[in-house]
């Protein structure tokens, strides 16, 4: 059985004391992510730049409203960096690099975009049921043409 829930302070504990172990967060830090970012490392890699685990800046981020401000324009920052490392790059290796850089930091503008466009001269309304029966088994050709076969129905209750 747990025991009941503690709603005052033991008496050793003075008003404003913090418990556990301090955090490790600075404000400079603001600053520091969005310059160290600019120059085009990554989020994971300003957790080394300041000693602590990845999962540290993350909780930062979440419990900092300023820190994630500052993630966020840093990002973009971050982005402009690899862009303009793009641009200048003359080689095919460090060209593919950036490009893939990219599409990690920012896979909503520069994913590779593949479009299928389906279309077809078929009207539901005009097909047979053995036509859609087809269909619908996998057995349709590559432009809706239907292989000929014989259409047999089972019931599904046996006993009828």
């Amino acid at each position: 059985m747990a025991p009941f829930k503690q709603t005052t302070l033991p008496a050793h504990y003075k008003n404003g004391q913090t418990f556990g172990r301090p955090s490790e967060y600075r404000p400079e830090y603001c600053q520091l992510v969005i310059e160290k970012m600019r120059e085009g490392i990554s989020l994971g890699a300003f957790a080394g730049v300041v000693g602590v685990s990845r999962d540290t800046v993350y909780e930062w981020v979440k419990r900092h409203a300023d820190f994630s401000d500052a993630v966020s324009r840093a990002r973009a920052g971050q982005q402009l960096a690899w862009e303009l490392k793009l641009l200048r790059s003359r080689k095919g290796a460090e060209t593919s690099a950036a490009i893939f850089a990219l599409k990690n930091i920012a896979p909503d503008q520069w994913r590779d975009v593949r479009s299928v466009d389906h279309q077809h001269s078929l009207k539901l309304e005009t097909l047979t049921d053995a036509q859609l029966y087809a269909i619908a088994a996998g057995k349709a050709g590559a432009h809706g043409a239907v292989i000929e076969t014989e259409f047999t129905r089972t019931d599904l209750d046996p006993q009828q």
